[in-house]
């Protein structure tokens, strides 16, 4: 099951809002979503790497190498290699679209078939250079073998030019948190799924394992602790007022928790809805009227001295 990009976001601007360390705008958080999630998918093949030296369990849901292969599974996929000649230069490349019928990004090569039963040989170059000059090692449609450079294939004995299956491992589909723009400048999010074409203002979950979220989470402020000169993240909410009709607040939900206020000095969560609500409205730097507020000329200052 993905991780829901909604969620990791209000997360994130939860946690950035308490610790007052300003604002990730979505642009911002899908470039470093994207980046954190290659981060830890490519992990899984280092993790896979040392697990495999070391002794497993038989125990169900113990076994390291099970489960790493667990995360892994999510970006295997098969398709077909297209056949391309130019130039006397005959080779295969993966298909853009794999045997589901997506658009994927090929990633790391697998295993290779002929007529979906025959496993090709996988050799190195000089392997490749010489294999026919002994009729003990000569490729046959039985027995053949492949080169892979540059994402190309290129297969021995040349008489095959079809019918090759590959399985591969895709890359992660790019984070994407969507919205449209509100009427208030706000950003209003997008569950639907994107589409360059149909929706293209819509969402893309991360595909990454769903126990990866905490690591992910600590990536993502590492990442942002690390690079938070270079990166453009602001502290002011929102350049104007809202209409006071559009501030009403009835609860604020963070996952699956609702916030209350009991037992403390500011009174009742009513109450303090009622005062939140009054602050929501007034966050802006320019009253509704167009009249800049005492904080306007402070930003422009800002800006200036940024320039």
């Amino acid at each position: 099951m993905a991780i829901n990009v909604n969620t990791v976001y209000q997360t994130v601007l939860l946690i950035l809002n308490k610790e007052q360390r300003g604002y990730m705008t979505p642009t911002e958080f899908n470039s470093i979503g994207t980046q954190v999630q290659l981060e830890i998918f490519e992990k899984y093949f280092e993790d896979m790497n040392q697990q495999i030296r070391v002794p497993q369990t038989d125990t169900d849901y113990a076994d390291r190498v099970e489960n790493i292969d667990e995360k892994i599974a999510i970006f295997k996929t098969f398709g077909a290699a297209n056949y391309t000649s130019n130039n006397n230069l005959n080779y295969f490349i993966p298909s853009q679209v794999d045997g589901y019928g997506n658009n994927v990004n090929f990633y790391r090569l697998g295993t290779v078939l002929y007529n979906s039963e025959i496993q090709v040989q996988r050799v190195d170059r000089a392997d490749f250079y010489h294999i026919n000059k002994s009729l003990l090692t000569k490729p046959s449609e039985t027995f053949p073998v492949y080169l892979y450079e540059n994402n190309y294939l290129f297969i021995k004995p040349t008489s095959i030019i079809s019918n090759i299956e590959l399985d591969y491992i895709r890359k992660p589909i790019d984070v994407r948190w969507g919205f449209t723009v509100g009427s208030l400048g706000q950003y209003l999010y997008n569950s639907n799924v994107f589409d360059s074409v149909n929706e293209p203002n819509g969402s893309v979950n991360f595909e990454i394992h769903e126990s990866e979220q905490t690591e992910f989470m600590e990536k993502s402020f590492e990442f942002y602790a690390e690079n938070e000169s270079e990166l453009e993240f602001i502290t002011w909410y929102r350049q104007y007022d809202r209409l006071e009709e559009t501030c009403v607040i009835d609860g604020q939900n963070i996952v699956d928790d609702t916030l209350s206020v009991t037992g403390s000095s500011f009174g009742s969560s009513e109450h303090v809805i009622e005062r939140l609500n009054k602050y929501v409205c007034d966050a802006g730097l320019i009253n509704n009227d167009g009249t800049h507020k005492p904080g306007w000329n402070e930003f422009e200052r800002q800006i200036d001295m940024t320039n």
